[in-house]
This record gives C-alpha cells, structure tokens and sequence, in this order.
C-alpha cells in the first residue's frame, strides 16, 4: 500500500524567511565563533553561510523556472488535525485486521472470534475511509482543475485535454473502482487481490 509523503519542510516555508532566517543564523554563528575562537574561523563560518545561501537562491530559481508552483493553501488538507486523525486511525484499524489475522493463522484466537473482530475492524475501517472521501470531496474539482493546467501548460506543444486514466482495481463482491494500491475496498471491506497475482 502506497504511504502518503508529508510536504518536505523547505516546500512549506516561505523562501524570503527562510533566506533571511539563514542570513541572521550566519551572522550570530560568525559573531560567537569569533568571540570565541579566532576571526578566520568567524570568516569561514560566513563564507559557509553564503555559500549555503547561493545554493538556497540556486534552488528557489530552478524550482520556479521548473513551474513548480506552490499549492493553494486551501487544498493542503493533508496538514489539517481531523485528516491526520482519520489517517492515523485508518493505519489502526488496517493494522488490527493485519494482526487479527495473523493471530488466526497461528490458532491464538478461534472463528468465533475471529469473525466478530473482522467484522468490527471492518466496519471500522470502511468508516474511516468514508468520513476521508467525505473530507476530500470538496476539494477534488479544484485539485483537478489544477492538475489539468499545470499539465496542458507542460506539454503546452500536445494540449491534454483530460487527466491520465489510472488504473483502477475492481472489488470481486461488490465491484467497486478501488485505487490499484488499494488492499481493502473502500465499499464493502472485501480484502482485494490483483489482477497480477
């Protein structure tokens, strides 16, 4: 399963901070290695400091000159307290199936059991995923109004005039389209098994 990244922290910071921020850290480095050591240190410690500030400019340029835009704030939900919630319970809840069968495997726990935890675990699991789709909801029009730009203004020589196709994992009990990095559906809890297996 395909593990969300986290935005890098360079990426959430603004560059004008983040370069004044470095200037201040060299000068007050500089200053206390001087006090402290000998005054070539304190000018090694400066020509570091700028030397890490022209890659820094370096960076910001080839990011923007790439058309690496930042993203609306309004779409960054990933940050938001109730998405990280939901994500971290759903990691639970996937992680309990994971166990629960696992436990069965070894005879630790009998069918009886076991059904009754499958079951709560699941209907757990497929709550979460629901209450994540539900958040994300409002949001996709935009996020794929977006990506739909930034890729026409990339191949502005080919317009696309839709998004990829991503294939699409079909549930054996219910037939739901399920992410392909899906293990579980989304509707029913069915664990899912590829198409290539």
């Amino acid at each position: 399963m395909a593990e969300t990244r986290e935005p890098s922290l360079l990426r959430s910071l603004d560059a004008s901070l983040l370069g004044v921020a470095l200037a201040a850290g060299t000068i007050v480095c500089a200053l206390v290695v001087g006090l402290a050591s000998t005054v070539a240190s304190a000018m090694l410690v400066l020509v570091t400091g700028a030397l890490l500030g022209a890659i820094f400019l370096v960076w910001h340029s080839l990011r923007t000159l790439a058309g690496d835009a930042d993203v609306d704030v309004a779409l960054d939900v990933a940050k938001s307290s109730k998405a990280s919630e939901l994500a971290e319970e759903k990691r639970r809840a996937l992680r309990a199936l994971k166990d629960l069968e696992q436990e069965r495997a070894i005879g630790k726990i009998d069918e009886a059991d076991y059904a009754e935890l499958d079951a709560e675990y699941r209907a757990r699991a497929k709550e979460v995923i629901r209450e994540m789709d539900d958040e994300l909801a409002p949001f996709r029009a935009k996020a794929e109004a977006l990506v739909r730009a930034h890729l026409e203004k990339r191949a502005a020589a080919k317009p696309t005039s839709s998004l990829p196709q991503v294939d699409k994992l079909a549930c054996p009990t219910c037939e739901t389209k399920n992410d392909a990095d899906a293990t579980f559906c989304k509707k029913c809890g069915a664990k899912l098994t590829s198409e290539e297996a």
